[in-house]
């Protein structure tokens, strides 16, 4: 009989040979025997899939496997989730880490709380220099109840991470779009929090390694990936949030394409097809730029 505190990890894993295995202890480290792990190479061009198979030859509990193309960080979440037999779920990246104490902390408080389907926790930022290890901050959300109000309108979010959740209700949503450029973790607790309530642990259980080759500092894919998921969610944002945070929202946008150096004319025509007042608020951008050189040159007259 399967045991209804079975937790699956996934580790989507692309070349990361460097900080696999860091990952991988961390997960067998847990005082909550009763996991799986799930090690998803996405066509690694490096030794990361002989890492994963060392581990799976070692721990009873470890699976590894392959994504039959390379499908990135969504869809190797996806194969791990289709291939997932526990009752919980959690998403840890392939260069993070939990605590020691991490799922058994969020199951007990998912035991005190029947209702919860997600249940996050705390998350410690690090940068490595010279070797040593340097805290510079912290996630602590605190997702609680029905949040996708919330989540729309940018007070709360929930780091994947650091969430566990009920695997039928991650399936039910059809797990991550793996077609989103950017935001997939935004667009997905969207999706998921329309079914599911929120808690959290106020203890910090993950740590989260900031470095240069992090998706999330490319510009252009950030924006891009902003757009669709105001496209996608457009209908939600005006029913949950209301018209004024939409707008909001798409000002916001309009603000962050105009401040690309390039290549804005595909992600402006997005954005107009989602919200056609978008021209408006491109054309009171125009006539600020075209006024302000004038007020300056008031100004030293």
């Amino acid at each position: 009989m399967r045991s209804t505190k079975l937790v699956s990890i996934v580790v989507p894993a692309f070349n990361r040979e460097e900080t696999l295995e860091r990952t991988v202890r961390s997960v067998l480290s847990q005082t909550h025997q009763d996991t799986e792990l799930l090690i998803v190479d996405d066509r690694s061009t490096d030794s990361t899939a002989d890492v994963a198979r060392q581990f799976e030859r070692r721990e009873c509990n470890v699976r590894a496997l392959v994504n039959q193309r390379k499908k990135g960080a969504p869809g190797a979440r996806n194969t791990g989730l289709l291939a997932a037999r526990g009752t919980w779920t959690v998403f840890l990246d392939s260069d993070d880490c939990l605590a020691p104490t991490m799922i058994e902390r969020l199951l007990r408080h998912a035991s005190g709380s029947p209702n919860v389907d997600v249940v996050t926790c705390h998350t410690r930022l690090l940068k490595t220099e010279r070797d040593r290890e340097i805290a510079c901050g912290e996630f602590s959300w605190t997702p609680s109840g029905e949040i996708t109000g919330q989540l729309l309108t940018g007070e709360t979010y929930v780091d994947m991470n650091a969430a566990m959740m009920r695997t039928e209700h991650v399936r039910q949503i059809g797990g991550l779009d793996e077609n989103c450029p950017s935001f997939q973790e935004w667009d997905f607790h969207i999706r998921l929090s329309r079914l599911c309530r929120y808690s959290f642990v106020p203890e910090k259980l993950v740590d989260y390694y900031q470095h240069g080759g992090q998706m999330s500092k490319n510009q252009w894919l950030s924006v891009e990936g902003l757009v669709y998921v105001l496209n996608k969610h457009k209908r939600a944002w005006i029913e949950i949030a209301g018209r004024r945070a939409w707008y909001r929202r798409c000002v916001a946008a309009e603000q962050q394409v105009n401040a690309l150096p390039w290549n804005r004319s595909a992600l402006y025509k997005q954005l107009i097809q989602t919200e056609p007042l978008t021209l408006v608020f491109m054309a009171a951008n125009v006539a600020r730029r075209m006024v302000r050189p004038i007020k300056n040159a008031a100004k030293v007259g």
